[in-house]
């Protein structure tokens, strides 16, 4: 496990029920992890929805894009 900071204020997208529900219903079918791997880069461009990556409150997990660019790790494994 890696510590980190943010950068900057990061504005996450929340997923406040179970994640895979939530995007087949976005999808509107089942979907698999290299289509969402495709769509979260494009989500990442700043022109698109902005945000700088998800929560799921769930299990207190944090995705966030551009890890390089949004994230100080401040502690090795």
């Amino acid at each position: 496990m890696l510590k980190a900071k943010p950068v900057k204020t990061l504005k996450l997208l929340e997923f406040p029920g179970n994640h895979v529900e939530i995007l087949k219903n976005i999808y509107g079918k089942p979907w698999n992890h290299a289509q969402l791997a495709k769509d979260v880069t494009t989500i990442g461009e700043p022109n698109i929805l902005g945000i700088d990556g998800f929560y799921r409150p769930r299990t207190d997990e944090y995705f966030i894009i551009n890890v390089q660019d949004n994230l100080i790790f401040t502690s090795k494994p």
